[in-house]
């Protein structure tokens, strides 16, 4: 009887410490910075694309700072498209991605999220903050008016905002997009590889790195609540239920981390 509880209290012991690695995991991902880049032979700012740009930084409500780069789009009458890029990323990564994006439109807006890249932010708030930091730089973009990207004329960003994101930047596009705060302003919402729960997108995490995903992916934002109040529970199709405007999602047949099935 000793030893079957002794087995009990260890393989708890490992439930609980494996959980609390996976959360902090979640809250504290990898930074991928300029080195991060420069390392890898990535492209570094937009200039290697070729492409006008002015870097900028948002200052977001809790002081924390995001930098970000504003291209000048190829189409003076386009929307100007907000990019989100996804957990454990960042806007280096980003960059590559937006080639079919800069043609078309008049501004092209890519950040950092908090906790990622060179945010100031010591957390991730894994989707559930980020929505209103979101918001908030929609905000002071449009008090930039008619636009800090070079040659972007006067006016033409008052087409409307396009949000795009991809993995938990396309659940922030999503969540963000439906505040009513935005209502009239956001024109579309591009969301490729969202998941529906923070659950799934840990447990193709997990998968990745040939860890258990039972019961650690779920538990683990259970163990990450303190920080980022309401992921246990959080449900993006709640978020696209809210939209007002079109919504287009994507997904790769052989995303290993969000399949298709983890949106439905």
């Amino acid at each position: 009887m000793g030893l079957i509880l002794l087995f009990i209290e260890g393989y708890l012991f490992l439930v609980v410490a494996g959980s609390a690695l996976v959360a902090w995991q979640l809250l504290t991902p990898a930074r991928r910075t300029y080195s991060y880049a420069l390392a890898r032979r990535l492209p570094t700012q937009p200039e290697d694309m070729g492409w006008e740009y002015v870097e900028h930084t948002f200052v977001l409500k809790d002081g924390s700072r995001a930098p970000a780069w504003i291209i000048r789009g190829g189409d003076p009458e386009g929307p100007s498209i907000v990019v989100t890029h996804g957990w454990a990323e960042s806007r280096f990564d980003a960059l590559a991605r937006l080639g079919p994006l800069v043609p078309r439109a008049a501004q092209v807006v890519l950040y950092d999220l908090r906790g990622h890249g060179e945010s100031t932010a010591r957390l991730c708030r894994l989707g559930v903050q980020e929505p209103d930091d979101l918001v908030e730089i929609l905000r002071q973009l449009e008090a930039m008016a008619p636009g800090i990207a070079p040659g972007v004329a006067s006016g033409s960003v008052r087409r409307g905002y396009l949000l795009v994101g991809y993995s938990m930047g396309a659940g922030v596009s999503m969540a963000a997009a439906g505040r009513a705060e935005l209502a009239g302003q956001v024109v579309g919402v591009i969301a490729e590889g969202p998941c529906r729960r923070l659950s799934e997108g840990a447990a193709g995490i997990l998968r990745g790195l040939r860890f258990p995903r039972f019961p650690f992916a779920w538990l683990g934002p259970i163990l990450a609540q303190p920080w980022a109040r309401g992921i246990a529970t959080l449900d993006r199709t709640q978020d696209a239920r809210r939209l007002t405007c079109p919504l287009l999602v994507l997904h790769g047949s052989e995303d290993p981390v969000c399949p298709a099935a983890a949106a439905a």
